[in-house]
């Protein structure tokens, strides 16, 4: 079945915005300047009408914004916002996470956690563990959930938490992820059909989130990592962009590890389709429900 006539206005309005930033290396870089150059201001709740109960946390500094679906939610979902690992929460972030917090009945919880190039992944899985065990303290089950480098970034969380012995998510659900930092895949083909993301770019971003640590370290690119630490997944994944090769190989691999995954593909869908305003992204958020109901 062809896409809708929606999905593809939509993907020729991504390719109109560009990509340098993703293409380039010295766009990237330029990029990375204004980051780290750019005051770190508090995060603020975007304006809007909410279907949940909208606030933000703030623990030793450190802010989560919290979607409270109902006062007996069933489940706590952590939900990891992409954007490259220098971008802030979206608004499309934000309306998914409202959204599922209303229709799930659940707890959604949104880290705003601390960015490159000034930061790197460390402090994000330190306030991302301050944040899980506060979670399981609540006894219900806890959900990881993330979209593109978020999605790569809970992942690589879930190996962390077996590092440090702690248990494993109920299970997690990851759009679009980020799993291999380093870009060490074959793109080319992929490439002519993605109209969001580069190699190059991303590449050169990678490295920055990275720090001293190599790319291809488990910690920043789960792709390399041990596939026994994950829970039950469920992938999501688009034809029309360059994560598909990458997303697939990390789902045979836990396939291999006896991991029970679902690998949900978008045919002729981009980068993190579920988050837009697309017939396609509905079908999506009921299945995300559906496994929230299996879970």
């Amino acid at each position: 079945m062809s896409r809708s006539e929606e999905a593809s206005k939509f993907e020729a309005a991504l390719r109109a915005l560009g990509n340098d930033h993703f293409t380039s290396v010295p766009a990237a870089m330029a990029r990375l300047r204004e980051c780290a150059a750019a005051k770190e201001e508090p995060y603020v709740i975007p304006e809007g009408d909410y279907e949940s109960d909208v606030r933000i946390d703030v623990d030793d500094g450190r802010q989560t914004i919290v979607f409270e679906g109902s006062q007996s939610t069933r489940h706590i979902v952590i939900s990891i916002h992409g954007g490259a690992f220098i971008s802030q929460v979206s608004p499309y972030h934000v309306a998914f996470c409202d959204r599922l917090a209303a229709e799930a009945n659940a707890t959604v919880l949104s880290p705003v956690y601390p960015l490159a190039p000034n930061h790197t992944y460390q402090e994000a899985f330190l306030q991302l563990g301050h944040l899980y065990n506060a979670a399981l303290a609540s006894g219900k089950p806890v959900v990881l959930m993330g979209d593109s480098a978020g999605g790569g970034l809970a992942a690589s969380f879930c190996m962390y938490l077996a590092q440090e012995h702690l248990p494993k998510p109920t299970c997690a659900v990851l759009f679009s992820p980020w799993v291999d930092v380093s870009m060490s895949g074959d793109y080319d083909e992929l490439l002519k059909v993605d109209p969001m993301l580069g190699v190059d770019g991303l590449r050169c971003i990678g490295e920055a989130w990275a720090g001293e640590t190599p790319t291809t370290d488990w910690r920043v690119s789960p792709l390399f990592g041990d596939m026994a630490s994950m829970p039950p997944t469920t992938l999501f994944v688009g034809t029309h962009e360059i994560f598909y090769a990458d997303v697939t190989a990390f789902r045979d691999k836990l396939e291999k590890a006896g991991i029970n995954v679902r690998l949900i593909i978008g045919q002729e869908m981009n980068h993190i389709w579920p988050f837009f305003p697309i017939p396609e992204a509905e079908t999506a958020f009921k299945q995300v429900l559906e496994v929230l109901e299996t879970y």
